[in-house]
């Protein structure tokens, strides 16, 4: 069910009329092809399920021109300047290495960041992050700068088409580690 973007937006134009803390999630890459920029094994609805538990309202954001199917229940299509004011009002981030990423680093919003085949240090200013990087081992870590682009390179072990290991999560692992940072 799309949030009335109406009411969302009063609700949360004014911090003293902000009655929870708001989680953003930007968890779909733009496109599917680009596998070794993507999340997988992740259950998203768990993980925003457990930030609700926890006093958060949730939100997944997508842009018009993206043609993924909204994950969670709530959910707003954004355009740019759309986009910049909710991230600016959010209390936390989850998401995918982007440009909705790197707007909520500008805000200094608490993140929790996926990256793939990108190394963290050649996106962000870690001195500045605070939150956490998901990355999950592999043995050609950072491969995306291998090659000169926008694309990166295909991984040397799943290929296109499948699950590249630097990508793979478990929900168990991401809830965990949301939550002791939610807690401190």
């Amino acid at each position: 069910m799309e949030l009335n973007k109406t009411n969302f937006e009063k609700a949360i134009s004014k911090k003293t009329v902000k009655t929870k803390k708001l989680a953003i999630f930007h968890i779909q890459a733009p496109s599917q092809k680009m596998n070794h920029r993507n999340a997988y094994g992740i259950n998203w609805v768990d993980v925003s399920n457990m930030l609700e538990n926890n006093g958060y309202q949730t939100v997944e954001i997508l842009t018009p021109s993206e043609n993924n199917k909204p994950i969670l229940r709530n959910f707003l299509f954004l355009n740019l300047k759309e986009l910049f004011e909710t991230i600016e009002r959010s209390d936390i981030f989850i998401g995918l290495d982007s440009g909705p990423a790197h707007i909520a680093q500008l805000y200094q919003i608490k993140s929790f960041l996926f990256f793939g085949s990108v190394l963290p240090e050649l996106r962000l200013d870690l001195s500045k992050f605070s939150g956490y990087i998901f990355q999950s081992p592999c043995e050609f870590s950072g491969c995306y700068h291998s090659i000169k682009g926008t694309k990166g390179a295909i991984c040397k072990i799943v290929g296109e088409f499948e699950e590249p290991p630097c990508c793979v999560h478990t929900s168990n692992n991401v809830i965990d580690q949301i939550e002791r940072q939610i807690r401190t």
